[in-house]
Formats: C-alpha cells, sequence, structure tokens
C-alpha cells in the first residue's frame, strides 16, 4: 500500500511540474506555432533612401506580411534578409513571399526587406562596404518599424531578424559584432559607422533573437557570453559556406565559420541555440525548394515560439534547459534533439498522463501515433529532467 501510495504521490508531483511548464510554455496558445490564420496580407512601403556603391540615391522598399483578421495591437515581428552575395537577389526572390505568407498566417507581422546591394569590384575592400551599407540599411528599417510600431501593431520588445546567405551575414554581424571589433576588411571611411544614419529616431537595434539561414560569420568569438538566442539552419555539405569553417567564397585570404560552429560557440557560452541541416550540398536549398521551405518555416517558427513563450525569462534565456530542443515540432514521422548525447533517456506520455514510450536512443519514431499534444520527460546524463510539448500530426 505504501508502494502505491509513493506511486501516486510521483504522478502527482511529475504533473505538477508538467502543468507548471506548460503554463510557462505557452502563454502565446497556439499562435507564432500554428496556421491561425486563413490569409495574410501584403502592402509595400519606402522605408529610407541612400546612396549606392555608385553615390545614386537608391529608394528601398519593404514588403510587409499581416494576418487578414488579426486584432491584436501588438504582435512578434520577424525582419527578413535575401540573399545574392552582396550583388544580386530581392525581396521577393525564390519562395520568400511563399514563406512570409506562411509566417504572417501564424501571427507575425514579417517584412522583407531591400538593402543596398552591388560592388565597385571584387576585392575585400568592396565586399567589406557593401557588408556595412547592408548592416546600416538593417538598423534603419529596425528604428523605422519601432518608429511606426503602431501603424503595423509590432510589439518592438518582440522583433526577431533572420536572413538568408548574405542576408544570414547581416544578421549575424547585426547581433554580435560592435564597432570595435569590425575586421580590416571592412573600412567606414566615407560610408559610416555601423548603426548608419537611416532613419534616425531615438530607438536601439535590439532584436529578440536571430536566425541564420546558410549565412557564415568571419569570427566567432564576436558572439560572447550574454548575446541574443541564435538559430542556425543550413546544408551539411553546402559547397559555399562551410558546415564547420573553412575558406570564404568571397573574401581572399580568410575564413568563416559556418552553421555548426556558430551553434556549438553559442552553446558553450550557455546562450540558447537551435541548430538543423540539411543532408545536402545545395546552398540555399531552404528558399530554392518547397518542401525544405517548409520545414525552414517550421523550424524558424518553432525557434520564434520557444523565445517568445517557452524559456525567456526576463531578457534570460541562458537556464540550463535551453540548450536541449526537440525537432521538428510539430512532428509528424519522427523527432530528435539537438545534443542527444547530453540524454540518457526519455519518457513520452499522453496528455492523461499514460506512459506510451521510452527510450534511450535518437532520432524517435512516432508516426504510429495519433494527432494531439504529448508530453517528453528527457532524462540528461547529469539526472536532471526536462519536461518538454511536442505536437504530433
Amino acid at each position: 500500500m505504501k508502494t502505491n501510495i509513493r506511486y501516486i504521490y510521483s504522478i502527482i508531483f511529475f504533473f505538477q511540474i508538467i502543468a507548471i511548464h506548460v503554463v510557462n510554455a505557452q502563454p502565446c496558445g497556439n499562435r507564432y506555432l500554428d496556421s491561425t490564420f486563413s490569409s495574410s496580407s501584403i502592402y509595400t512601403i519606402m522605408y529610407d533612401v541612400k546612396p549606392n556603391f555608385l553615390g545614386s540615391p537608391t529608394q528601398l522598399f519593404a514588403d510587409i506580411y499581416s494576418p487578414v483578421g488579426d486584432t491584436a495591437t501588438k504582435r512578434a515581428a520577424i525582419i527578413h534578409l535575401h540573399g545574392g552575395g552582396f550583388v544580386t537577389g530581392t525581396r521577393d526572390m525564390l519562395n520568400i513571399p511563399y514563406m512570409c505568407d506562411k509566417l504572417a498566417k501564424k501571427g507575425y507581422v514579417i517584412a522583407s526587406i531591400d538593402y543596398r546591394i552591388g560592388r565597385s569590384d571584387t576585392t575585400n575592400h568592396s565586399l567589406g562596404q557593401a557588408h556595412l551599407r547592408a548592416n546600416q540599411d538593417l538598423n534603419s528599417f529596425i528604428r523605422f518599424a519601432k518608429h511606426y510600431a503602431t501603424v503595423y501593431n509590432i510589439d518592438t520588445n518582440k522583433i526577431f531578424v533572420q536572413g538568408s546567405s548574405a542576408g544570414g551575414g547581416i544578421s549575424l554581424a547585426n547581433a554580435f559584432l560592435d564597432e570595435n571589433e569590425l575586421p580590416a576588411y571592412i573600412d567606414t571611411t566615407g560610408i559610416g559607422p555601423l548603426h548608419g544614419t537611416g532613419n534616425l529616431y531615438p530607438y536601439s537595434n535590439s532584436k529578440k533573437a536571430i536566425f541564420n539561414l546558410w549565412g557564415a560569420i568571419t569570427d566567432t568569438t564576436w558572439i560572447e557570453s550574454g548575446n541574443i538566442p541564435v538559430g542556425t539552419l543550413q546544408s551539411i555539405y553546402d559547397t559555399c559556406i562551410h558546415w564547420t569553417s573553412g575558406p570564404d567564397c568571397f573574401l581572399t585570404g580568410y575564413d568563416h565559420f559556418g552553421s555548426y560552429s556558430i551553434n556549438q560557440r553559442a552553446h558553450n557560452l550557455g546562450i540558447y541555440s537551435v541548430l538543423k541541416g540539411f543532408n545536402s550540398n545545395i546552398h540555399g536549398l531552404g528558399i530554392d525548394s518547397i518542401p525544405f521551405t517548409d520545414t525552414l518555416i517550421s523550424v524558424v517558427s518553432t525557434f520564434y515560439y520557444t523565445v517568445l513563450c517557452g524559456l525567456q525569462i526576463g531578457n534570460d534565456v541562458t537556464k540550463p534547459q535551453a540548450s536541449i530542443s526537440i525537432f521538428p515540432n510539430p512532428a509528424s514521422d519522427f523527432f530528435t534533439i539537438n545534443y542527444p548525447s547530453q540524454i540518457s533517456s526519455y519518457q513520452i506520455y499522453q496528455f492523461d498522463g499514460k506512459l506510451i514510450k521510452q527510450g534511450n536512443s535518437f532520432p524517435v519514431h512516432i508516426n504510429e501515433f495519433t494527432q494531439g499534444l504529448y508530453f517528453i520527460q528527457l532524462k540528461t546524463k547529469f539526472n536532471q529532467d526536462i519536461y518538454q510539448r511536442i505536437i504530433i500530426q
């Protein structure tokens, strides 16, 4: 009888912990994770005019996607920067409109923006200037978005930045590069400092988190303890940007660091980070092909949802369980975690508390499960329990 009582108290204690985690993990409900709106609207605005690499005035536009029928007055926003090696690319190239529409239907305001492209030559100096102009334009739009937050119903404390390829590099530099860390190839002479001079409203360029899509960083030491969360996604055998590190596609004499190295640096510093790799050598796969774009959308929206609703306590996202993430989530065939070597076992429970699967290896196949919400108890090799939710579709 004592054994049964202990068992009952263990179950009660377990579900009390789960209840605490569920309350903490879902202040957003399904918004930002699921498609809660049936359609989105798009309108184009001009946010700045700046001289291009030839000195000619260049109008900079943004396509702003919003969920139709939304009554919220403060919404999380995503700023997206396209790729193109700083010489080509547009805010509506390839599957960017498709991606923006899907994210808007989840409840985000998403802006796909122009930034100045073009180089006077192929030297490192010219590339550095192009990178600097793009970073200034991103800062200009962040200030613009914060100034007109009530117009676009944006919560200025919930702004995310993401970018693909060159746009990913801009996102990383914008988040982690300080003025006193500028590499030799970035010369501010005649262009101005990192923060730029566009839309000089009294707002900082602060962000909630960033997501890098197959971009790279010149120096991982730019990432420092206390920095914002960072997600990364890339083809593991990318022929342009190395998964770990290697010679840069465009910079002569420099190595760059890809998604794996970025994630490792962040993780080692206790910064919440997520890493997703495609088993491919195609650079830009997540924007080129719809099935992979759907995966991209699921990964980034789960990351943003986690930052918004799951792990954030004030400005602190470095508590121990932040380093463990389940993906994909929602899932249909299988799920895995970003650091399986840290986990000794898992148990999966139905919402009613019934244990339905347990084991100690990943990925976990779930194609026999019915659709719904499940809870997962992860036991770390340090004998810590981590509780997470997963939606099975």
